[in-house]
Formats: structure tokens, C-alpha cells, sequence
């Protein structure tokens, strides 16, 4: 009988491939008419984010990926819009 010990994993890197960076080109050409005019995308440690920006560079939604899967909150009051495991799918 041994003694089991949990060492710390390092956080794996949680990026937004080629197939997202597609999906938040087609959310941003949607969204154009409520001022829509690009993305940016953030890395932090165990998540990536993305905004969708308006023209004066004002948060309209806020796309977070992370181990448990994608979601898509409001710029301005950070409501959760969309839950999700790909981002085609929203």
C-alpha cells in the first residue's frame, strides 16, 4: 500500500484555433448592424478571450474559452448569452 501525492499540473494553454477565429469573423459580420466592426483576442493563463468591438472600440460581447467549453457574454452588463463547446455552434 503506497501513499498517493497530487503534484501541481502546470495550466495548460487554452487558445482559440483556426475554426473559432472563422466562427468570430462570422459572429462579427452578424452582429454588424448593432455596430459590429471587429475582434481582438486576449490570452490569459487556463482561458483565451475574445471581444467583439464596436467602432469607438466599445465591448459588445465577450467570448471566453476555457477547459469546460466556450462562452458568449454581453459587452456592457457581462450576461451570459450562450454556453457552449464550439463556437460554430452560437
Amino acid at each position: 500500500m503506497g501513499i498517493v501525492i497530487a503534484f501541481p499540473q502546470r495550466p495548460k494553454t487554452i487558445a482559440f484555433g483556426p475554426e473559432d477565429h472563422a466562427a468570430l469573423d462570422r459572429l462579427v459580420a452578424r452582429t454588424r448592424r448593432a455596430g459590429a466592426v471587429r475582434w481582438e483576442i486576449e490570452d490569459r493563463v487556463g482561458q483565451a478571450r475574445a471581444y467583439v468591438l464596436g467602432a469607438e472600440d466599445e465591448t459588445l460581447l465577450i467570448v471566453t474559452k476555457c477547459r469546460s467549453g466556450i462562452t458568449v457574454s454581453s459587452g456592457y452588463a457581462h450576461e451570459l448569452l450562450w454556453q457552449g463547446d464550439r463556437l460554430a455552434g452560437y
